[in-house]
């Protein structure tokens, strides 16, 4: 069973992170757009990680049942002489399991 305290956090940061935006909208800044392999962002800082989620839906009379699990994972993976991050996130459900980011060649 989810806690109230997990329920309350969740629902704290999901509306901190709607309200984001809403705080930046009056800031004014430059606008600089990101090109791929323009060296903006550097990624050595972002460690491989795995986490999992489970997601419960709530019935009248107040029992979870458990939906499913989302993953999410970022590697570091060596590709024509670099070091890049790869992130793949997929939901395990009792239905089916579904890829969220398929792999591209």
């Amino acid at each position: 069973m989810v806690s109230s305290i997990a329920r309350v956090s969740t629902m704290i940061i999901c509306v901190l992170i709607m309200a984001l935006p809403l705080v930046a909208e009056g800031q004014e800044s430059p606008i600089e757009f990101v090109h791929v392999g323009d060296g903006i962002i550097d990624g050595r800082r972002i460690a491989p990680y795995i986490h999992a989620w489970r997601s419960y839906r709530v019935d009248v009379e107040g029992n979870e049942h458990e939906l499913a699990i989302w993953y999410d994972t970022v590697s570091v993976v060596h590709r024509d002489g670099k070091d890049i991050l790869k992130r793949v996130q997929w939901i395990v459900s009792e239905e089916r399991i579904h890829n969220t980011a398929p792999e591209r060649s």
